[in-house]
């Protein structure tokens, strides 16, 4: 299906699982209101039905915005130049001085304090009258840079000093002779002055500006104004009136329906924001349908099975499944927006959302593998047993010993069918929404399956280097917690396109000469190409899962065929690159990336004639360096994931690849 036409129909889904959810929240309701009366406290959240302005939130917004409003300055063009005059004023005059052979040196200190309007100490004058003309010119153009520096930033009063301080501070590093640096500081700070001052009518004109741009703070239809519990206060009458909030018992409306579309419509439309932008894949694929299916049945039943008790709803459901076939990531936020929709939809108080996040909570955080069906059973009682005690200890009245056993079993019985409930309908989900579960995954990786077998018999270079990527991967995807069933799979059919010409791979070409020696550099590639698309087609032709075909797809990337691109250009330099690229798309999850990373390592080390530790890790460490440089900017992998698969790939293969020890001659056998 097109990408376009499957955002549409999806959106069309998801706006009738929200039209759906709305009316189910509006029939279960009772048919009146409950009273709100002055004077006793609010039996439940009260919420506006009209839409009105708070006016004195309004004015404080405004006065703030005043507040917030930044300063506008001015230039002063004339402090540079004024600076720099005094500057140079001073220099002149102390070259003047210096040379004058009828003064004494204190006659001379006297005319140049009486002639330059700074105030310098005598130490510092008769420092630098001591100067020769060479030394006082360096000296001037130093201080005359550093000040037209910092005139060319601006210089605001307020940050005069700190200004200065950094000027005076640089001088330490500048200024080479040390007996210059305090007379250099000291003209500095004489001179040297701000030269952008507030602008009082442009500032005020801003400020008006901002404050004329807030918008008047509006209380909207549906906005809560009073809490559960609240005391409802004779001047709460006013405030009333404008959300047109009657006293007493009023009939349902159309305000009620709009109550619904609200508290159904946000907590979904955020939901539908992350999984369209952060989720594309699930959203553009089958597996939406599953997740708005199995959400859709688990509130409905949760509402019902609520009017009993709180612990008896069954959210597990949701998460196991979620667990099964999606990213955690996925898991946790779908728990979330699952447990406010299912508590704003049953009014429940705040100890049912607790029990319902921390139940879903932890079992997408320890439930991975469902292999181990008995391990599955015990984290989602013990999910269960946990989050029943922490809702209970939430509760600010105290509960019977009794009732707290009978919630426990409630929720532990829950918990239990709901584990059931998955493990048996996993099948149907997969037929259904064509989803691979992971015993769909084991029947992948018996080795007597045809296409396999093919493989053992017709490139068995190319099995036995499948079978070595599939331990690397596994090893790398259980290193990060990703899924290393799939990873596993995944590299046993990466490479079945090269049965189209065994041969022309190198892995197995046992005694015979390389073919590509009568082949252009052009039709070597061609061929060398091929294989991605050939092993697309043959994964179509046996049936094998989307997830499956992705590894075929993406385990080169848009990488190039390098030996022969190499060789192409040797003849002849103006070579169109594109000839020799594949045309699969980059890694697009992190077991996709890994056995990218596996593929091209394990290729890599088997070249290596003398393989020593240190030859292996450097040549790991150059494919990584290329990889993730240039194919792993579409694929979820952090940096910290990507040193911890390089580490269990170093560990694997130089353990394989380790040094022998040399027996002496007839103790081999021994």
């Amino acid at each position: 299906m097109k990408t376009s036409l499957r955002k549409k129909l999806n959106f069309i889904i998801i706006i009738i699982f929200i039209a759906a959810l709305i009316l189910f929240d509006y029939n279960i309701k009772d048919s009146r209101h409950k009273s709100i009366i002055i004077g006793e406290a609010a039996p439940t959240d009260v919420f506006s039905h009209n839409t009105f302005e708070d006016e004195l939130a309004t004015k404080n917004n405004r006065e703030l915005a005043r507040e917030n409003t930044a300063n506008i300055y001015k230039y002063l063009p004339n402090v540079a130049i004024e600076s720099r005059d005094k500057l140079s004023f001073l220099f002149d005059e102390l070259k003047a001085v210096r040379y004058h052979a009828l003064l004494s040196e204190e006659d001379k200190l006297k005319q140049l304090k009486s002639h330059i309007d700074l105030n310098l100490s005598d130490e510092d004058l008769n420092l630098l009258m001591n100067l020769d003309y060479k030394q006082l010119n360096n000296l001037q153009d130093t201080l005359n840079d550093l000040m037209v520096a910092a005139y060319n930033r601006g210089i605001k009063i307020e940050e005069l000093e700190y200004v200065q301080n950094n000027l005076l501070d640089s001088i330490d590093t500048i200024v080479v002779n040390e007996k210059l640096r305090q007379p250099s500081k000291d003209i500095i700070a004489e001179i040297l002055t701000y030269n952008e001052i507030v602008d009082e009518a442009a500032t005020e004109i801003a400020k008006n500006e901002a404050e004329a741009a807030v918008k008047p703070v509006i209380v909207a239809a549906g906005d809560r104004i009073f809490e559960k519990g609240e005391m409802v206060t004779p001047n709460s009458a006013a405030m009333l009136e404008k959300a047109g909030i009657q006293v007493g018992s009023v009939k349902r409306g159309p305000i009620d329906i709009a109550k619904s579309i609200i508290k159904i419509l946000l907590p979904t439309i955020l939901w539908t924001y992350y999984m369209y932008n952060y989720q594309t894949k699930v959203y553009l694929s089958s597996m939406l349908y599953l997740l708005l299916f199995v959400d859709f049945v688990v509130i409905l039943l949760s509402i019902i099975a609520a009017q009993f008790t709180i612990y008896a709803m069954p959210i597990l459901i949701s998460t196991l499944i979620s667990a099964m076939f999606y990213e955690k990531e996925i898991n946790f936020i779908n728990s979330a927006v699952l447990g406010v929709l299912i508590c704003a939809m049953g009014n429940w108080s705040y100890e049912a959302l607790i029990y319902l996040i921390a139940i879903s909570f932890l079992t997408a955080m320890f439930v991975k593998d469902f292999d181990k069906k008995s391990s599955v059973f015990l984290k989602a009682i013990a999910a269960a047993i946990f989050a029943t005690l922490l809702s209970l200890a939430s509760l600010n009245y105290t509960i019977a010993f009794k009732n707290a056993i009978i919630s426990l079993a409630y929720s532990v019985g829950t918990a239990i069918i709901s584990v059931i409930i998955v493990l048996g309908s996993a099948p149907v989900w997969e037929g259904l929404f064509g989803i691979v579960t992971h015993q769909k995954l084991y029947e992948l990786t018996n080795t007597k399956a045809p296409i396999l077998k093919r493989l053992a018999e017709e490139a068995p270079g190319t099995y036995q280097h499948s079978m070595m990527v599939a331990n690397l991967s596994e090893n790398a995807a259980k290193r990060i917690g990703a899924d290393h069933i799939l990873a596993r799979v995944g590299a046993y059919y990466h490479d079945i396109g090269k049965l189209s010409n065994p041969k022309y791979f190198s892995e197995n070409q046992f005694g015979i000469e390389n073919p590509h020696n009568d082949l252009s550099p052009y039709d070597s590639a061609a061929i060398i190409l091929r294989h991605v698309d050939y092993g697309v087609e043959l994964a179509l032709k046996e049936e094998l899962p989307d997830s499956i075909i992705n590894f075929i797809k993406e385990h080169h990337g848009t990488t190039k065929v390098a030996y022969f691109l190499h060789t192409a250009k040797e003849k002849n330099e103006n070579v169109n690159e594109e000839l020799f690229r594949y045309s699969g798309r980059k890694p697009q999850s992190k077991e996709t990336a890994i056995l990218m990373l596996a593929d091209s390592c394990e290729a890599a080390v088997r070249s290596i004639k003398n393989p020593t530790d240190v030859s292996i890790k450097n040549m790991i460490d150059n494919i990584f360096r290329q990889k993730v440089d240039d194919q792993f900017g579409e694929c979820n992998l952090t940096f910290k994931e990507l040193e911890e698969i390089k580490d269990e790939m170093k560990r694997n293969l130089t353990a394989i690849h380790h040094d022998r020890i040399e027996y002496p001659k007839g103790e081999a056998d021994d």
